[in-house]
This record gives C-alpha cells, sequence and structure tokens, in this order.
C-alpha cells in the first residue's frame, strides 16, 4: 500500500496544482476583489497539501506502520470521486455554461451518496442550482459562464 499512497498524493497534488494554474486564466471582475478563480484556488491549494502531506508522510512512515493506510479507503473514493468532478467542472463550464455544469457535478454527488428516488435528487439539484446561481450572480456579483439555460433565463427576464 505504500506505493500506492505515495502514487496518490503525488496525483492529488498534481491536479490541485493543475486547478490553480486553470483558476489564474480565468478573468477578473473589475471592481470586485473576490472573482471567479477564489473558490478553485483554495479547493486546489487544499488538494496540494492534502496530497503533499500523504506523500511525504508515506515516505517518513516506519516501516512497521507502512502497510497501514493513512486514510481510509473511504475518504480515498471520496478524494478522487471530488477531484473529478472538479475537473471536469472546469473542463465543460465554458461549453455548457454554468448551470448545466453545476447541475452534473450536484446530481452526481447526489446520486452516489445520497440514494434516493431519483426525482427527489432531481428537485434537491435543481434547488441548489438556483441557489447558487442567485448567491454567486447577485449577491457576490461574479460573471458566471453563460450557456444555453442562462440565455433562456436572461430572455425572459
Amino acid at each position: 500500500m505504500t506505493k500506492w499512497d505515495i502514487a496518490f498524493g503525488a496525483a492529488l497534488a498534481i491536479l490541485g496544482a493543475a486547478m490553480i494554474v486553470v483558476a489564474a486564466g480565468f478573468p477578473a471582475i473589475a471592481g470586485l476583489a473576490v472573482g471567479p478563480s477564489l473558490f478553485p484556488t483554495l479547493i486546489g491549494a487544499g488538494m496540494v497539501l492534502i496530497g503533499s502531506v500523504i506523500a511525504i508522510q508515506t515516505m517518513l512512515a516506519a516501516p512497521d506502520t507502512a502497510q497501514m493506510p493513512l486514510i481510509p479507503p473511504f475518504l480515498s473514493w471520496n478524494l478522487v470521486l471530488i477531484s473529478a468532478l472538479i475537473l471536469f467542472f472546469l473542463a465543460v463550464v465554458d461549453w455548457t455554461g454554468f448551470s448545466i455544469a453545476c447541475f452534473a457535478i450536484i446530481f452526481a454527488l447526489l446520486r452516489v451518496y445520497h440514494r434516493e428516488r431519483l426525482l427527489v435528487d432531481l428537485v434537491l439539484t435543481i434547488v441548489a442550482v438556483l441557489i447558487v446561481f442567485v448567491i454567486f450572480s447577485s449577491v457576490f456579483r461574479v460573471s458566471l459562464p453563460v450557456g444555453p439555460v442562462e440565455k433562456l433565463i436572461f430572455k425572459f427576464i
């Protein structure tokens, strides 16, 4: 397990660094201290920190404890899933717009962890996307990527 922990930690740190690089390319919003790159940068920095700690602790572990996983398998799965969904969001958000990309990751998380009825998950996802959209666009005044859903909404407003 030691080699896998080192590889996992290094991969997590590299993915976090990639998120920071991609987020640095997000356009700043004039007059606002907080832009769309803040949260991906914070999450990426956390991934770099956690991945580095996992890899370094594994390399420094005593031989008798080296076979014990530093993090439980469930947490490893969570880190991989969340990292993959964030990278998916970053890859598709400019093409699909904020609402569709946000819907995809929230719905995926609900289906994986919530495992309730499909209709309940759909309703919760729609409500969550609307709340996040209103908070970021109206309260924080963040210019979110526009896709077909946002164009349709702006047509009626």
